[in-house]
């Protein structure tokens, strides 16, 4: 009991976890995401993926995913997808759901089993600068409804997605 309370102060005073949500200056709200990967697959559904394992987002902090995707769509339009890949804590508190710490509670369907948990994880820069930076290379692009890509452009995203992975989360 003593060692687990002792190596909780070092903790603290060590700085190593912020858990605030100050935004950066100039930001109404900080810029941050608990996911290393967001897609919206139809419907209600989010797919995230969270330390390399898949899931269906239920909730964050209490908050459906169905009502994130409805708020995103009615701030943003059709960036909606964009905007809920990034800007997250934003949409959670134009809600009128702030979350209060860098550490949400997500409610996860496992994509295999079915099976519901809920994990605690921090909201991360690093992991929304990522998610930012791969939805405005699919937003950037110059392609039309009916276009389909091409195997060289789908093998290109996917060495591109390979990079950013092992760049950074090894």
């Amino acid at each position: 009991m003593l060692f687990v309370m002792l190596f909780g102060c070092m903790r603290q005073e060590s700085g190593s976890e912020d858990l605030s949500l100050r935004p950066d200056p100039g930001e109404a709200y900080a810029t941050l995401s608990p996911f290393e990967m967001i897609e919206f697959p139809g419907g209600d559904r989010i797919s995230v993926t969270i330390d390399g394992n898949d899931f269906d987002l239920v909730a964050i902090n209490e908050v459906p995913s169905r009502d994130l995707i409805h708020a995103a769509r009615t701030f943003f339009g059709t960036e909606w997808r964009f905007r809920l890949a990034g800007d997250l804590v934003e949409i959670m508190s134009r809600m009128g759901h702030a979350p209060t710490s860098r550490r949400v509670k997500l409610q996860l369907l496992v994509a295999n089993s079915g099976e519901l948990i809920t994990r605690h994880t921090l909201l991360d820069r690093t992991k929304r600068e990522f998610l930012n930076s791969m939805y405005r290379g699919f937003m950037n692009r110059d392609i039309k409804s009916d276009d389909f890509l091409t195997k060289e452009e789908m093998n290109g995203d996917i060495d591109d997605l390979i990079f950013c992975f092992r760049n950074h989360w090894s």
